[in-house]
């Protein structure tokens, strides 16, 4: 009993370099990116797998889970239709995508081209 108080206090005791610190809020934002740029291909109803291909994603789990995240979020709302679950954006969602578009219209070039690098 101890040795687990005293790992439960090591870890609690965590300190973050501003390495690590900057590394958490870069992918925060990846994260962020790419949730937005789903919601914006969701304006048109789809399923996963279509969404996967159209954004030609290497690791399609990833898709789904963003997928599922967005959807627990009340961004996306999704209908099964025959086998297929079709996604599309709700309209929550959609407020966020013209908060995103508009963000983006505003963004520097050279800051576009470098998120763009790490969407999937």
């Amino acid at each position: 009993m101890n040795s687990f108080k005293k790992s439960l206090q090591q870890r609690t005791n965590l300190q973050f370099t501003e390495k690590m610190k900057q590394t958490i809020r870069e992918e925060v934002a990846r994260e962020a990116i790419e949730a937005d740029r789903l919601l914006q291909l969701l304006q048109q109803p789809q399923s996963g797998f279509a969404l996967c291909e159209r954004l030609k994603a290497k690791q399609q789990s990833a898709v789904y889970v963003t997928l599922h995240r967005l959807e627990v979020e009340g961004l996306i709302c999704s209908t099964w239709q025959e086998e297929e679950k079709i996604y599309k954006v709700s309209a929550t969602g959609l407020k966020r995508v013209k908060r995103y578009e508009k963000a983006q219209r505003k963004m520097p070039l050279q800051q576009l081209l470098e998120e763009a690098r790490h969407v999937y």
